[in-house]
């Protein structure tokens, strides 16, 4: 399965960038992620934004921003295991 943060990385377009950004923005409204997780997948997808607004006037930035967007990207995926909420048991149990 292709994974959408790294197609960003290597081909910086709008619409990489979108995807990444879509991506980790359900990723943080994901309630069955930790909170820690959720908070860096937040910080992910505000990299890719900011990439987003600088993809037209200035390459340094978009190159920089997306750097910020995969570090917490890394982030999110080494909180993600240890994060992951269960539901809560059935009370019929």
């Amino acid at each position: 399965m292709s994974n959408p943060a790294a197609s960003a990385l290597d081909r910086p377009t709008t619409e990489n960038l979108r995807t990444a950004r879509d991506k980790h923005r359900r990723s943080a409204a994901d309630e069955t992620l930790g909170p820690s997780a959720r908070r860096y997948h937040e910080h992910a997808a505000c990299g890719y934004d900011w990439a987003l607004q600088a993809i037209d006037n200035d390459p340094d930035a978009v190159h920089r921003h997306m750097g910020y967007a995969a570090a917490y990207a890394e982030q999110a995926r080494h909180h993600a295991v240890s994060s992951r909420r269960c539901p809560a048991p059935s009370a019929s149990g």
